[in-house]
């Protein structure tokens, strides 16, 4: 099925680099008046113009656009045209690591006026976890500078400890969710908040009732929101780096998730620095710690 052209902006320096990685993917490269060149290929034409504009049209180009130009240019709107680019002022709020037997938990929440939503759609933000690492390094240092942002990152030490304290995860959740936001509206206050649905129970709304904030809107899959889209990329690269700064401190490289990958890992951690040292790594209250002698 044919979709509408992608049409951009990109100078001389980019427009080069895209004309020699297409001629090396096979494109049939010709000039044309007014262009810089001009490649083809079975159901794609990529046009590139003096004037700056670029422009990709055809009938299959939605993996050309998705696996090569987007990743190149930064720019998802082609193949994520549903985020959601309503210019409300609002705050969005969102986690990572959660899942995560190694590793920090966490929480991000970030503010944008309906300026800062328009840069926001031009960077292509979109769902952390359809972004790469690299990307979303990339991404967290321009929506700090467009977006007002307060993140919580407790690593496992203090992490064990609250869930102690707690005893729930959900409630663990919605305490630090709650307390990022708090924080972030001593700078910048709103009355919307939206964050990603964890729990359905209440234990979110009562923390925040709790903190004297505006009642949050609860939603599933939030990060179809721009802004709740941008606090999940600022969590993520938060947990990327705490990852990373574990992983030296561990002498190993440390992976994400909760597979066998993950416990023996766990495991390594456990017989060169002791069992007792597997808390300054790890989530204890995950199943992967039963696995650990």
């Amino acid at each position: 099925m044919s979709k509408s052209p992608f049409v951009t902006t990109i100078d001389a320096n980019t427009s080069d680099i895209i004309r020699c990685d297409l001629e090396g993917m096979g494109f049939t490269l010709s000039i044309k008046p007014y262009m810089r060149f001009c490649a083809q290929k079975k159901g794609i034409a990529v046009h590139s113009y003096e004037s700056g504009k670029l422009v990709v049209q055809g009938g299959d180009i939605q993996e050309f656009m998705e696996f090569y130009l987007e990743p190149k240019l930064g720019v998802f709107s082609f193949t994520n045209p549903d985020v959601n680019i309503d210019k409300t002022s609002r705050i969005g709020g969102d986690e990572s690591g959660k899942g995560d037997f190694l590793g920090p938990l966490c929480v991000a929440a970030v503010f944008a006026d309906s300026k800062a939503i328009e840069n926001l759609a031009k960077l292509g933000v979109r769902d952390s976890k359809a972004l790469t690492d690299r990307k979303i390094g990339d991404l967290c240092q321009k929506i700090r500078a467009l977006c007002t942002v307060e993140t919580i990152a407790l690593f496992p030490e203090k992490y064990n400890e609250l869930y102690a304290k707690f005893g729930n995860l959900n409630r663990l959740l919605a305490w630090a969710h709650a307390a990022c936001v708090h924080s972030l509206t001593q700078r910048a206050p709103s009355s919307l908040i939206i964050i990603d649905q964890f729990e359905s129970s209440g234990v979110t709304k009562r923390a925040f009732a709790q903190k004297g904030l505006p009642e949050p809107v609860l939603r599933v899959r939030a990060e179809s929101d721009i802004v709740v889209a941008s606090a999940s990329i600022i969590a993520r690269g938060l947990f990327v780096d705490g990852l990373r700064t574990l992983s030296e401190k561990a002498g190993i490289e440390l992976p994400k998730g909760g597979g066998a990958r993950v416990t023996a890992a766990a495991k390594q951690i456990a017989e060169h620095l002791g069992k007792e040292a597997l808390g300054l790594f790890a989530k204890m209250h995950f199943k992967n710690a039963d696995a650990i002698n």
